[in-house]
């Protein structure tokens, strides 16, 4: 008996760990955590690819799903994508694309797509498990119609209840709601401010229903209207008025929540007629959206009047200087512009600062100075120690060193401050030998104590003397502050990223030359300039130059720091709003990151876009009859091409098209003149290019008033009781006018070309947030997790199974109580 109860005491304990175990393990306590692997398998048998007659797209489901790759790629499944076949589960998402028409469910080697009548999911579910199921969890989705199902999804089930695989259905609605956007006509060509007639054809599987239709401009919304939509055709005629030249697309989007979101909109392109010739200088095929630009390289550019006023304007693409170094080029373009040109300069690398502007005849055109604020504060940090001893030509290095400042300065502006430190190995105190002041004190300064010049000594320690630098120079209030360091040695110190760090952390704008006998490729120094300051560094070689010509290595270092500078980071592009230009813009704030380049509005100018509201992207002025905006970017690290892209800078490129384009109604003339109680004002006008027959509008408070034409020339407005009235604006579609009262009358403000821009800029918004995918036609997650299977093993907690292994474990530590006790 002894022996029995032992056996069944060893049969209980062995009961109750295979209970235990047996129970825990589908719960991953002994398992290692799995990688997830999303695996997609798209239904493609013969229901799916039948075309759908309600649908006018005439697409087949397969087709539907095809075209909605890149939701399905991009969406719900982030981590990784398996497909089930053996021919696209390693490829990457774009040759996915290439290979979806193989992706199938049924069929032993899944190879033959649309050609299966039934579809199998048992057979596909099982082979995915088999083959990945022991590697990963598997998070099995299916696409499909829900029709013409085949195999044993119970067993399915049960093989799923063993682990922690989940399985997903999607599936399509039955009766899908759509309305299609079948043709959109017009004429192919326009005239600016001519009325066009758009027309429409929708058809709808809907009985009735009202819906936004919306009238696009080059992806710009230009107008909504709501319509009635019945069921069947639908014909409409929609009013259009293009103010701007060039090529247009022309859409028409109906924004409703249908099944089929690819089919809900059509688009057509316009041309306008008459186009001015625009002269388009640059070094590669630069595409402005004009297709009526004249492309020459710089050398070509015309050297006369003569050969630019065939042209109503002139865009200079990232040209340098030295492409217009000939003065005839110039003087040309000068001439151009001041009898009513138009000139547009867009930046680049070889361009502004970097195309060598400053100073140069071709930057007395523009709106913007190079420098952003003509003023600088410089300190020298000068090398004294024991090699700078050493004579050149029987002048010791450290005397021509210092002496040179005498000469350095006489570059520089009054206002400018200037500094000295000198150091070795004996000083390394933060004092510096002159402190920063301005020119012409530091000029005396210098005379007085250049006869006291410490003796040199000891070795080159750069970096102390770095570090005093950057402490004195950031408590200077200039815009622009340059460290220079001159010496003959170089220094075997390391640390000095983290100093050059904190200089860009700073966030003003510091430059850093390093003027230098012995430093090559190699300098630890060297190569921290290259990483931390980009751009704003210069490094000259004394061997190159001669120490005599101290003075010509620093002004080349200066011209190059200055008239490049430019910050890294993050910063924010803003719209003048309150430019006229600009007013009919809604996109006003947009956010990037990258490398800017600074420049300074010049006075007269207007700044169109600004970085920052500190440093003008955009900038425009007027000059003599004519007027010149510039587009001062480097294009660093392709942030201006995707401001270019993005909705603010879109609307900026539609107005640009239009500005290069209009010519300046610069002969009309507004007379105000005091009557009883108010003012009569009279809008003159002489100029050929501005219509009789365009009505002048005039802007009171936000109260807009036309003016009745009197003459075929004049029109006029009276306004009484004008007391609180303290602005005039006026406008039409080629010129506008601001008046200002001062001291009781009306002065003119601004004026110049106005250009209408749509009012209001819309996405494509095609993903809803309560959709899994915006595949069309397929219904959300959560419905069909009540219309189909969606299975989850924490959610089965009560199957037959666990029940066995729960009893199990409870008899079995019954059993060990019982034996235990009669053993004893």
């Amino acid at each position: 008996m002894g022996y029995l109860n032992r056996f069944l005491l060893i049969l209980s304990y062995g009961m109750f760990l295979f209970g235990l175990v047996s129970f825990l393990w589908p719960l991953n306590i002994f398992n290692q955590p799995k990688d997830k692997l999303n695996i997609i398998l798209l239904d493609v048998s013969e229901s799916m690819n039948l075309n759908s007659r309600y649908l006018q797209s005439k697409l087949n489901h397969f087709e539907t799903l095809k075209d909605s790759k890149d939701f399905i790629l991009g969406g719900y499944f982030s981590e990784s994508i398996g497909f089930a076949s053996d021919d696209v589960k390693n490829m990457t998402s774009l040759d996915v694309i290439d290979y979806i028409k193989s992706i199938l469910v049924g069929g032993s080697k899944w190879r033959n797509p649309l050609g299966n009548k039934r579809t199998n999911f048992e057979t596909a579910i099982i082979e995915c498990i088999d083959e990945w199921g022991d590697k990963f969890q598997l998070n099995i989705c299916i696409l499909s119609d829900g029709k013409q199902n085949d195999g044993n999804l119970k067993h399915v089930i049960k093989k799923l209840t063993k682990s922690k695989h989940q399985l997903q259905f999607i599936s399509f609605d039955e009766v899908p709601e759509d309305i299609y956007v079948k043709s959109v006509n017009s004429s192919e060509f326009f005239e600016i401010g001519e009325s066009l007639q758009l027309n429409v054809e929708m058809l709808s599987t809907i009985n009735s229903t009202r819906a936004p239709v919306q009238i696009l401009i080059n992806d710009i919304l230009f107008k909504e209207i709501i319509v009635s939509i019945s069921k069947g055709s639908n014909l409409f005629t929609f009013p259009l008025v293009i103010n701007n030249v060039g090529n247009h697309k022309i859409s028409v989007r109906c924004v409703v929540e249908d099944s089929f979101k690819n089919n809900n909109s059509k688009s057509i392109l316009l041309k306008s007629k008459n186009l001015e010739k625009i002269l388009l200088v640059s070094k590669n095929n630069f595409n402005i959206g004009l297709p009526n630009a004249e492309l020459i390289s710089p050398l070509n550019f015309p050297r006369s009047l003569k050969e630019l006023i065939a042209f109503q304007s002139v865009v200079l693409n990232n040209v340098s200087w030295s492409d217009f170094i000939d003065k005839g080029k110039v003087q040309a373009l000068k001439e151009f512009i001041n009898n009513g040109g138009k000139l547009f300069v867009a930046g680049g690398n070889e361009s502004f600062g970097f195309g060598d502007y400053m100073g140069t005849e071709l930057e007395s055109l523009l709106p913007v100075k190079v420098n952003p604020s003509g003023l600088i504060s410089i300190l020298f940090g000068v090398d004294n120690s024991g090699s700078m001893e050493d004579d050149i030509h029987g002048v010791r290095k450290i005397d021509i060193a210092v002496n040179s400042l005498l000469d350095i300065v006489q570059i520089l502006e009054d206002e400018d401050e200037v500094g000295v430190h000198l150091y070795n190995k004996n000083n390394l105190s933060n004092n510096l030998w002159l402190p920063l002041q301005k020119v012409n004190s530091f000029s005396k300064a210098l005379n007085k104590q250049i006869k006291k010049i410490p003796s040199p000594s000891g070795g080159t320690f750069i970096l102390p003397a770095l570090e005093t630098l950057v402490s004195k120079i950031l408590l200077s209030d200039k815009e622009l502050k340059l460290i220079v360091l001159i010496t003959d040695g170089e220094s075997k110190e390391t640390g000095f990223k983290k100093i050059l760090k904190e200089i860009v952390d700073s966030k003003p704008s510091i430059g850093f030359v390093l003027i230098g006998a012995d430093v090559n490729q190699s300098s630890i120094l060297l190569k921290d300039c290259k990483e931390i300051f980009g751009l704003n560094w210069n490094m000259i070689n004394i061997n190159e130059h001669g120490w005599v010509n101290l003075k010509d290595c620093f002004k080349e270092a200066l011209h190059s720091i200055t008239s490049g500078f430019s910050e890294k980071g993050s910063f924010d592009i803003f719209i003048n709003k309150y430019h006229p230009f600009m007013k009919n813009m809604k996109v006003f704030k947009q956010s990037f990151s990258g490398r800017i380049l600074k420049t300074g509005l010049k006075e007269g100018a207007s700044s169109l876009v600004d970085i920052n509201d500190k440093y003008p992207l955009v900038a425009h002025w007027y000059f003599g009859k004519g007027e010149v905006m510039s587009f001062q970017s480097g294009y660093f690290e392709n942030w201006a091409d995707k401001w270019l892209m993005s909705s603010q800078g879109r609307e900026y490129g539609e107005f640009l098209n239009s500005w290069l384009n209009k010519r300046n109604a610069i002969a009309s003339k507004i007379k105000i003149v005091n009557i009883d109680g108010g003012l009569r004002i009279l809008f003159i006008c002489n100029n050929k290019n501005v219509s009789s027959q365009t009505e002048f509008l005039l802007e009171i408070d936000s109260n807009k008033i036309f003016l009745s034409r009197s003459d075929e020339n004049i029109w006029s407005v009276e306004i009484k009781n004008n007391n609180k009235l303290e602005k005039l604006f006026f406008k039409s579609n080629k010129h506008y006018k601001v008046f200002l009262k001062k001291n009781k009358k009306f002065e003119l403000f601004n004026e110049g070309l106005f250009s209408r821009i749509p009012e209001k800029e819309m996405e494509d918004i095609y993903i809803s947030n309560k959709r899994l995918f915006n595949i069309p036609g397929a219904i959300s997650m959560e419905e069909s997790k009540n219309k189909y299977v969606n299975f989850k093993l924490n959610d089965m907690k009560k199957t037959f199974n666990e029940s066995l292994f729960v009893w199990l474990i409870l008899l079995s530590f019954i059993g060990i109580i019982l034996f235990r006790g009669r053993i004893h």
